[in-house]
């Protein structure tokens, strides 16, 4: 997988259908992705190795970004990342 994560509540709840949007160094968007049911994504698109901005946004959650780095061999772990309720 080049892209893999997990997006989750504070409380441990998968979200559905959050959307992970990954840009390069110059804004240029390279990769838009959606959690499955479980909350975890796992896209297969080749990434170009270097650092790249990772946006996450749900409905009703506040949107959140990170900063991931793509390793030679094109895969990026993002690891799990909590989103908060808005409001």
């Amino acid at each position: 997988m080049a892209l893999t994560a997990k997006i989750r509540t504070r409380d441990g709840w998968a979200i559905p259908h959050a959307v992970v949007t990954v840009t390069d160094t110059t804004g240029t968007q390279i990769l838009r992705t959606q959690a499955d049911q479980n909350g975890t994504i796992h896209d297969t698109t080749p990434l170009t190795p270097g650092p790249y901005t990772v946006i996450i946004t749900a409905v009703g959650y506040t949107p959140t970004a990170a900063t991931a780095l793509v390793t030679a061999s094109g895969h990026a772990h993002l690891g799990t990342h909590t989103l908060t309720r808005q409001g």
